[in-house]
């Protein structure tokens, strides 16, 4: 979509806008197609609800960038708040993003850990094992 600002034919500018949208309207399908092929394959996951809500989230968020885009082509936004509005929003996006996901996955690694830990059988008793057969110096 940002190739129609060095476009001056206006029919031409809107055919790479409208392009841009159904790709991004075809993006967003297939990642919702993932999310629910995932649901299905880890319907007993704890964390069920973690991607497919970033997912949605995601999707959610770049519609409102294409919202902004579309107010900033025809003069609704100042190129100034488009400015701030697409810096704010890059820098918090990615920041939750990534927490995001940080937080599912260290999730995830308890979980394992805690399950490992909970089905062995150790007795936490110390003890000195010495399989040692060399004789010890003698004065």
């Amino acid at each position: 979509a940002w190739v129609a600002h060095f476009v001056s034919n206006p029919g031409i500018r809107y055919f790479l806008v409208a392009l841009s949208f159904l790709m991004y309207f075809r993006a967003s399908w297939s990642m919702c197609r993932w999310v629910w092929n995932w649901h299905l394959e880890n319907s007993d996951d704890h964390h069920i609800l973690g991607r497919p809500v970033l997912t949605f989230v995601l999707i959610l968020v770049f519609g409102i960038y294409g919202a902004v885009y579309v107010s900033r082509l025809h003069g609704g936004v100042s190129y100034r708040d488009d400015r701030i509005f697409f810096t704010t929003m890059n820098f918090t996006t990615k920041l939750f993003a990534s927490m995001t996901l940080a937080g599912i996955r260290s999730s995830e690694f308890q979980e394992v850990l805690l399950s490992m830990l909970a089905n062995t059988q150790t007795s936490f008793k110390r003890s000195l094992k010495y399989e040692d057969t060399t004789p010890m110096l003698e004065d």
